[in-house]
């Protein structure tokens, strides 16, 4: 038991005496950056980096790492490992708020099928991106269709959150009704914008 906790002081000592800062984790699955004052907040799911600075900026848990995002201020938004994960999930500082579809500026949309390996297969600008937008902001909640016929991934782009994307599943039901889904509410809606062959 000694050698044990000999050892965790040792990984402890390491990292603080790197130039890697380390942040605590509260209870909630948030992080704390004591040495600054900060408080980081888990994202919704649905949110991503676009990509992210290979080296680490912070570590956590005592072997996660967190990375910058090319674009965005480290002390607002910071990333998880993306080799890790394949996507990378978000982490905002606690004064920022986390935006809703509607709010999040998107003006293109990147498709991709969904897979083993995500292969992107289109871009969506325009009308067409603020009515899937209006679609999922204001449909009314409906359930999912038990057969899908074709499953995208698609990746909504804004200037306002540069580096970010927020990612909605649009599928199509064996009836060829199309439908967006949102992994972390559960929440789905019909997609009335004519897409794939689909509605």
């Amino acid at each position: 038991m000694k050698k044990i906790i000999l050892i965790l002081f040792l990984i402890l000592f390491l990292y603080s005496c790197s130039d890697t800062p380390y942040f605590e984790n509260d209870e909630l699955g948030n992080l704390i950056d004591a040495a600054n004052d900060r408080l980081y907040l888990y994202s919704g799911s649905y949110l991503r980096a676009a990509e992210i600075v290979k080296s680490p900026y912070a570590r956590y848990d005592g072997k996660e790492t967190l990375h910058e995002i090319p674009g965005v201020d480290p002390n607002q938004w910071l990333s998880e490992n993306i080799e890790k994960l394949g996507l990378p999930l978000l982490f905002r500082e606690s004064s920022i708020a986390e935006p809703a579809l509607e709010d999040f500026g998107a003006e293109r949309i990147h498709i991709t099928e969904s897979g083993e390996i995500n292969i992107r297969v289109g871009l969506i600008e325009g009308e067409q991106v603020r009515l899937i937008v209006e679609d999922f902001a204001h449909g009314e909640a409906v359930s999912q269709p038990l057969d899908i016929e074709h499953d995208y991934l698609f990746y909504f782009e804004s200037p306002e959150y540069p580096g970010i994307y927020f990612v909605l599943n649009h599928f199509t039901g064996g009836d060829g009704q199309a439908y967006l889904f949102d992994r972390w509410t559960k929440r789905t809606v019909i997609c009335r914008v004519p897409l794939f062959g689909g509605n």
